[in-house]
């Protein structure tokens, strides 16, 4: 391939994401687009894109931190580590997507796609063995859905992470029952393939707020989905003053519909 049409295909953003994000090799790259591995080094130098550019802030996952934990729950639930120590997290929520960037100093490209129902999604994604490393260390790892475990969270941060883990595969439900005057039912639910993760965040639940969580089983096909839940207002809401207090950082639409139930919860208590 001429070095003119290899640019033209291998343009800055293009190598960018191949070297920096999805972490391939020189070689890899070669063989994928049909020329040397020396054309392709030759065009990062020109781009000044080297594979050893790190689109994050490494040194945010080495100190423990209430934004560390949170974004840890994100990880474990609705994040992804992969071959590579390719690291990423899609999202449906922009809010949240850009404060984790700003966060850890994320300089790459957010990226958006639109599912089939029109719903946008917002993704961030990079490469470091450092964070993948970290991530281990408290037991997200690739292949994670079924075996998920995690271990040595600090007590003091346990109710950050809870929130990641939470507005990563958790609801809350608060509708107005028909017919019914100033009734309504509320469920507070998080969802996980993995028996053992559901067993911890149960755990986690009672020992750090005091509340006790049924435990359900959903049989799918292929495997069961595990199910916390928790019915009692009263529990429900004493969830959302510890996930939620004023200047948390969180998921506006979960975040406003918890405190939502708890204000809820005052009034009837008050009246």
């Amino acid at each position: 391939m001429s070095r003119s049409l290899l640019s033209e295909r291998l343009t800055k953003e293009v190598l960018r994401q191949e070297l920096t994000v999805e972490g391939r090799t020189y070689i890899e790259l070669a063989e994928k687009y049909g020329c040397c591995s020396a054309s392709v080094k030759r065009i990062a130098a020109t781009y000044g894109i080297s594979r050893k550019t790190c689109l994050i802030d490494e040194d945010f996952f080495l100190t423990e931190s209430s934004d560390l934990f949170y974004i840890l729950g994100l990880l474990a639930t609705d994040g992804y580590v992969s071959e590579r120590s390719r690291v990423g997290i899609e999202l449906i929520d922009h809010d949240v997507i850009s404060w984790l960037a700003e966060t850890v100093h994320y300089t790459g490209t957010i990226f958006s796609r639109t599912r089939n129902e029109g719903q946008p999604t917002y993704t961030v994604r990079f490469t470091s063995s450092i964070v993948a490393a970290v991530l281990a260390r408290y037991g997200v790892t690739e292949r994670k859905s079924r075996t998920l475990s995690i271990s040595d969270i600090p007590e003091r941060f346990v109710a950050d992470f809870i929130r990641g883990v939470f507005e990563g595969d958790g609801c809350i439900h608060f509708n107005k029952r028909p017919g019914r005057k100033n009734s309504y039912s509320y469920a507070f639910e998080i969802c996980s393939a993995s028996s053992i993760f559901i067993s911890q965040v149960s755990a986690m639940l009672n020992k750090t707020f005091g509340v006790k969580p049924s435990i359900l089983i959903t049989n799918r096909i292929g495997c069961p989905l595990y199910k916390i839940s928790v019915r009692n207002i009263r529990d429900i809401s004493r969830i959302s003053e510890i996930l939620y207090p004023i200047g948390a950082v969180g998921m506006r639409r979960k975040m406003l519909k918890m405190r939502e139930v708890s204000t809820y919860y005052s009034t009837r208590e008050a009246a």
